[in-house]
């Protein structure tokens, strides 16, 4: 039998349009804050980190400690300055489906 190679998958690479990018993110949001912290990495590794720094206004270091998998201390005000870098904004929409919601209908 053939040894099967691996091809080592880089998402960052299909993160060619605005929504295709918007996609990805509210995904990984739905996921938890550690999976949209690593997908706002992989957006700015997709545009440019160092566009991503200059727009921002931040380093570049900064914003790969800021949005790696490991990262644990990532502002709201660092991830507002990079989505508004990357042309987005956050947004707090009501599902299509609640489920048991805090308050009555």
């Amino acid at each position: 039998m053939a040894k099967e190679e691996i091809i080592p998958f880089d998402v960052s690479e299909h993160l060619d349009s605005p929504e295709m990018i918007a996609g990805y993110l509210t995904a990984c949001a739905e996921q938890g804050e550690k999976y949209l912290f690593a997908a706002i990495g992989d957006v700015a590794k997709a545009i440019g980190m160092t566009k991503i720094a200059d727009a921002s206004g931040l380093e570049r270091n900064g914003l790969y400690r800021a949005f790696c998998t490991e990262a644990t201390n990532t502002h709201y005000k660092t991830v507002s300055r990079v989505l508004q870098a990357i042309g987005l904004r956050l947004e707090v929409r009501v599902p299509e489906q609640r489920a048991n919601p805090p308050y009555p209908d």
